[in-house]
């Protein structure tokens, strides 16, 4: 469950004995204070993700699995606008996947540009191997290589995908022009992508802060910190993160 804005503040007051001062304010202080609290532990992820320490999984507050209608370039962008939200990071791809369809919706095919399905994604049977840019290129010449083109057979064919680049020169995008590749191709098929979404910032004392509840002491002191150290006018940085406070993730989600 998410960890109600309100009852981070309600310590934060208990802590600095400002309940009823109007000494801090939820503008000035208490919010400034939580939304660093909130990058602070998005760089802690980070951290934790590149070292394989935790499978992104863990966050089920910011997972969300959402479909597209490849290009005809087999490549997918991620339109922050049309999703209605911003990627944090990608936890697989799924190609050739079967969704529920509204009856009133069909998709374009064959476009320059991937669509953004209003679908579904009910099940699959392929998931695809993410690659290096280099790997990507090899994997035309090796019909061992995942996402080779060279293998036609359903029962042994293994898709892969290429993260975000700028593909755009001949062709334009809408909006964001960094596109993923998905190989084998895909096009004309549907492609379910799951993924992380960014934690949005406070902004009202009625919003949540999308992380689970048991991480609620962490956004706290977090929080504190940056608070007392704001009072000493005392300089924080974002760009280092406690290798305690990344062990006490890892605790708290396994």
């Amino acid at each position: 469950m998410p960890i109600p804005y309100a009852q981070i503040r309600t310590l934060l007051a208990a802590s600095l004995d400002a309940e009823g001062s109007q000494r801090y304010t939820d503008n000035e202080d208490y919010i400034p204070a939580i939304n660093y609290a909130i990058d602070y532990v998005t760089l802690a992820f980070n951290s934790i993700f590149s070292q394989k320490k935790l499978s992104e999984e863990v966050l089920k507050e910011l997972t969300y699995v959402k479909v597209w209608m490849p290009s005809l370039y087999n490549r997918i962008a991620f339109d922050s606008i049309k999703v209605g939200m911003d990627l944090w990071t990608i936890i697989a791809v799924y190609p050739k996947c079967r969704t529920v369809k509204p009856h009133y919706i069909t998709p374009v095919l064959s476009t320059q540009e991937s669509q953004f399905l209003h679908e579904s994604y009910y099940s699959g049977d392929y998931s695809a191997k993410r690659l290096t840019l280099e790997e990507w290129t090899d994997r035309n010449r090796n019909i061992f290589s995942a996402g080779s083109p060279l293998i036609s057979c359903p029962d042994v064919i293994q898709y892969a995908w290429v993260n975000f680049a700028d593909y755009t020169g001949g062709y334009s995008l809408a909006n964001n022009p960094f596109e993923i590749e998905v190989s084998p191709s895909v096009v004309n098929e549907r492609v379910a992508i799951a993924f992380l979404k960014k934690p949005i910032k406070v902004i009202a004392v009625t919003d949540n802060i999308e992380f689970p509840d048991v991480l609620q002491n962490l956004i706290f002191t977090t929080a504190l910190k940056y608070i007392t150290f704001k009072q000493n006018n005392s300089k924080i940085s974002l760009y280092e993160t406690s290798s305690v406070d990344q062990k006490n993730i890892i605790s708290l989600l396994t």
